[in-house]
């Protein structure tokens, strides 16, 4: 990649996040969601989209109208030690796991997406890719459960390349190379809306 090229992504991550309008109280179409933490993204899908062996996913989260789905290091997500040692050990490669948490409707705060019927296929199809043939947890923890993953987490690929290679699959344009914090993924995330702070159950076609 040449110089300009290397500037430019390396501004995209110092610069601001773009802003999103409230997303209205119904949106029509296939949509996902963005949500992300100090150091993680995930992205969330209607349960009603589900489709092959993701639907059994559903089945361990009752109730739930939204899954989301996040990558990340196994021993960071199994530790029981605090997460602050676990952080500290993050830059040596390790087995990488599948993060899935249950929500009654879109995660609070986070960005809806429109994505086209093709690319949430694509999307889903991805998101199965990512884990290993067993769906059997490696445990469960405050209301998320942790899954083998087909991929091994690096510095090269962490949880928020991940994110945005998904995003990618889907028909966004996000770029997931040299992306490694949330930042890198939230930049890129453009022309979506915010969902409010506060959860609310709303029907959506």
């Amino acid at each position: 990649m040449s110089r300009r090229g290397l500037l430019l992504l390396a501004l995209t991550g110092c610069a601001a996040l773009p802003e999103a309008r409230e997303c209205p109280p119904v949106l029509v179409g296939p949509h996902i969601w963005l949500s992300e933490t100090l150091i993680h993204t995930e992205i969330g899908v209607r349960v009603s989209d589900l489709r092959g062996r993701l639907t059994e996913l559903a089945w361990n989260f009752p109730g739930s109208e939204v899954l989301t789905f996040g990558f990340g290091k196994r021993h960071y997500f199994l530790s029981l030690q605090p997460r602050i040692f676990a952080t500290l050990l993050a830059p040596i490669p390790g087995l990488g796991a599948m993060e899935v948490g249950g929500h009654a409707g879109p995660p609070p705060g986070a960005l809806t997406l429109a994505v086209s019927a093709e690319g949430l296929g694509r999307l889903l199809a991805a998101l199965e890719g990512s884990f290993r043939s067993d769906l059997t947890p490696l445990t469960a923890q405050a209301g998320r459960q942790y899954f083998a993953a087909s991929r091994v987490y690096t510095l090269a690929y962490t949880c928020n390349t991940w994110t945005a290679e998904m995003l990618a699959t889907a028909g966004l344009p996000v770029r997931s190379g040299l992306v490694v914090t949330p930042r890198g993924v939230m930049t890129q995330a453009v022309g979506g809306c915010r969902e409010p702070l506060i959860g609310r159950r709303s029907l959506r076609v």
